[in-house]
């Protein structure tokens, strides 16, 4: 299950070729959701990608245009965005800018040849008479190449195009963030500031709450840049053993926000989704609706529309409390299931095989962000975990030592899309690859 960057792929253009030296370089970063699909344009200085865009599809580089679904509609609506930021670029008056190349994240998940896993990608594909989904199977990258090459008539000197998916897009970007100390202070479970020495050389995992949990697990090199992403993460589809007591709690709590999330449907005229959990007998439950946003929300008796109106945050409001502990205590034995290579996917034909196991067992530094992830909520959250680890010393002896370190800054996903750019690439030197 060893999901990774694909092989570069252009346009048949030389590894060696570089642009003139008057030419300024660039880098588009594109993130594809299930709603909509943003694009960004960055400069390119001494190998490092500027933290604000020259270009955006929107005003707001965190909106985007509305996502079409479909194979070929999708394919074509992410040339012709490219073809937008391509001509923008050759057409701005005195100053010369070159797009190096394209990062793109997206939803589903990799194989190793890059191609989409069926059934992980439903919000962008349609679904299929047979069954299945038109993008299951589909190498997106080549894809991508295809369309561009064939709009451009084969021009040979097309950017380089990198496809992933978006939770290890955003792992990227926290990476890169780090390293070029954007992130602003980082503090582990602790409340220390955590020392950035610690991402070198070391497995490191991010868990993104929000709507769901993203993760994505990674290697960093001497320098704690990303070097080569360890399987395709996905810690949040895994089946994790919740006590009965607890499961008596999840149960009763959202059994009794999903009639307010009904009611207050009728007066808005964007719905909510009302809270399902993905699970299976002898208490098993899918880690994400152990640990999300709107479940620790519901567990808390609020809904997503109670939080919006300010309702809720108050952590040491006693129901609050309670649903950060519960979160808590899951996200850390979801961490342990992990380190004691005792994971299981929901869906069978997506397990980790024996070798992902182990490369995710080595995790030792985990970054909490997403949009609750990154709030005080989220400190609270990995407060809890700590007290859980701590008060079952011996069953959690395998993370002892790993690190919950709090990443409070605001991701853009255009950029982070863009950082998993490799940087030889972005040097103007010959680009090796990182693996899938």
């Amino acid at each position: 299950m060893r999901t990774t960057i694909p092989k570069l792929i252009s346009s048949r253009r030389s590894p060696h070729e570089r642009p003139k030296a008057s030419s300024t370089s660039l880098v588009l970063g594109m993130d594809i959701g299930g709603q909509s699909i943003g694009a960004a344009l960055y400069e390119v200085t001494g190998g490092k990608i500027a933290n604000q865009p020259v270009w955006t599809t929107e005003k707001d580089e965190q909106k985007g245009r509305a996502t079409s679904r479909g194979r070929e509609q999708h394919i074509e609506q992410v040339r012709d965005i490219m073809v937008e930021a391509l001509d923008w670029a050759a057409h701005q008056g005195g100053k010369r800018y070159k797009v190096k190349a394209i990062g793109i994240g997206s939803p589903g998940r990799f194989d190793a040849k890059g191609c989409i896993r069926p059934g992980t990608s439903t919000n962008i594909g349609n679904p299929l008479p047979g069954g299945g989904n038109d993008l299951d199977g589909v190498n997106l990258q080549e894809e991508y190449v295809a369309a561009l090459e064939k709009q451009r008539g084969g021009a040979p000197s097309l950017p380089s195009i990198i496809v992933n998916n978006d939770g290890s897009a955003m792992l990227a970007g926290m990476i890169d963030a780090i390293v070029s100390n954007s992130a602003g202070e980082l503090r582990d479970q602790n409340g220390k500031v955590f020392d950035v020495s610690k991402m070198r050389k070391v497995t490191v995992a991010d868990f993104g709450i929000g709507t769901g949990v993203g993760h994505a697990i990674a290697q960093t090199d001497g320098r704690g840049r990303l070097s080569d992403f360890k399987t395709d993460g996905h810690a949040s589809k895994l089946w994790i053993k919740v006590d009965k007591k607890d499961l008596e709690f999840l149960h009763d709590q959202v059994k009794a926000i999903n009639p307010k999330i009904r009611q207050q449907n009728e007066s808005l005229s964007e719905k909510m989704a009302e809270i399902t959990l993905v699970e299976k007998e002898d208490g098993y439950v899918r880690a994400e609706d152990l640990f999300r946003a709107p479940v620790i929300n519901a567990l808390a008796g609020l809904t997503a529309q109670d939080v919006k109106n300010g309702g809720g945050r108050n952590i040491a409001e006693p129901t609050l409390a309670e649903a950060l502990q519960f979160a808590g205590k899951y996200m850390a034995r979801t961490m342990l299931a992990i380190a004691k290579e005792d994971v299981h996917d929901v869906e069978q034909k997506h397990e980790w095989s024996a070798a992902d196991k182990k490369e995710a067992a080595k995790t030792k530094v985990y970054l909490i962000g997403g949009d609750f992830g990154r709030k005080p909520v989220g400190a609270a959250l990995i407060g809890e975990a700590k007290k859980e680890i701590e008060a079952h010393a011996e069953e959690y002896s395998a993370i002892k030592d790993v690190k919950m370190v709090q990443y409070t800054g605001k991701s853009v996903a255009t950029r982070a899309a863009a950082t998993m750019i490799p940087e030889g690439l972005l040097r103007n030197s010959p680009s090796v690859a990182l693996r899938h």
